[in-house]
């Protein structure tokens, strides 16, 4: 059966959690893996947060709406994906009251894989779960709300933005139901209304990245993420850098990341914690729609970014401008150039200005 998709209108974190609790507790049967894109991709896993703080709280109180429909409430953040049994193990964890046994035969299991010598990523998911006394989900009444989006994490395969009910959004596929965020008809004011909706739910991603490090404020703050993240997108995919492996080296080069203010934690050490946080895997049309989202920042400096190539009209009197804090330089050769040698070379002439 195809998945049924369903368009919620929300502007912020809080609207569009109580459009989903709504959603849930109209929904009927048949409904029962729920797919959640989010806002354009942002936001998903700072919404699903707050439906969950929301539905605990209410928890406690008379057992109405989607509430009450509910015997357990559990909350999985797995946005570092690292095996079926660790996801396992982590809803064991959640059920609470559980035999003795289960948290027995995991700690087994893993002792097993460790001397073993198995990655993590490797390990198959516990057996005889049943026996142990773990709940097997298909013999319950369970509903499952998920998202396959988080720290900044857009799958080249799937929807990049175009439309609110893509066809082909491969996520989407594993479940009943997909929703997708739009801004509500207040807002409905074409690209000028709707970048500060988008932006908004781009800074909640951000938010729950900052903490993902363990870099308290003020060394990592959601606006020193953004702005490593628009610095990757800057410079979209036009000069080969393997941004998983050097992210980092970038930020603290340029001055985006620097030492902690109490001396406890080196620019390197802030830097590395952010990069294993977030995907920064992005193709072009993500990093171009990145880019138009924080076009309006106050802080953005991207007139600090200099890029320039070597076959410009103008690169024999290219000057890198004395605010310059990264200069990228492309030694791109024209077809004519095929076959000779295509060596160029940074001038001191280009370098007069910078103090850096």
């Amino acid at each position: 059966m195809p998945t049924e998709r369903i368009i919620l209108k929300a502007d912020n974190i809080d609207g569009a959690a109580e459009q989903i609790i709504r959603f849930l507790e109209d929904s009927d049967e048949g409904r029962d893996v729920i797919y959640f894109h989010g806002s354009y991709g942002f936001g998903a896993s700072a919404i699903l947060k707050t439906v969950v703080e929301r539905l605990r709280s209410s928890s406690g109180s008379a057992n109405t709406g989607a509430t009450g429909l509910l015997g357990k409430i559990i909350h999985i953040d797995f946005s570092r994906w690292q095996s079926k049994r660790a996801l396992q193990k982590a809803i064991a964890e959640e059920l609470v009251v559980l035999p003795r046994q289960v948290m027995a035969l995991f700690d087994k299991n893993d002792e097993e894989d460790d001397f073993d010598g198995v990655e993590q990523s490797a390990r198959v998911a516990a057996t005889s779960m049943w026996e142990a006394g773990v709940p097997v989900i298909g013999q319950l009444s369970r509903r499952v709300l998920w998202t396959s989006r988080g720290r900044f994490w857009h799958h080249a395969k799937d929807w990049h933005g175009e439309e609110l009910a893509p066809a082909e959004l491969e996520s989407a596929k594993l479940s009943d139901v997909s929703i997708f965020l739009a801004p509500s008809p207040l807002f409905k004011l074409g690209q000028v209304g709707l970048l500060p909706i988008v932006r908004n739910f781009m800074y909640a991603e951000a938010e729950e990245v900052a903490k993902y490090t363990g870099v308290p404020e003020p060394d990592m703050t959601p606006k020193i993420v953004m702005e490593c993240i628009l610095y990757r997108a800057a410079r979209d995919n036009d000069h080969n850098i393997n941004w998983e492996s050097h992210a980092s080296n970038y930020w603290v080069c340029d001055g985006i990341i620097q030492d902690a203010a109490n001396g406890g934690r080196s620019a390197w050490e802030i830097g590395n914690a952010l990069q294993r946080n977030v995907n920064w895997d992005l193709c072009n049309r993500c990093a171009q729609g990145i880019c138009k989202v924080l076009s309006g920042e106050q802080w953005i400096r991207t007139n600090r970014w200099v890029s320039a190539t070597s076959d410009s009209e103008k690169a024999s009197k290219f000057q890198v401008p004395c605010q310059a804090t990264s200069f990228f330089w492309t030694a791109a050769a024209p077809s004519s150039t095929i076959g000779q040698n295509r060596t160029r070379v940074l001038e001191a002439s280009m370098f007069e200005h910078p103090a850096r």
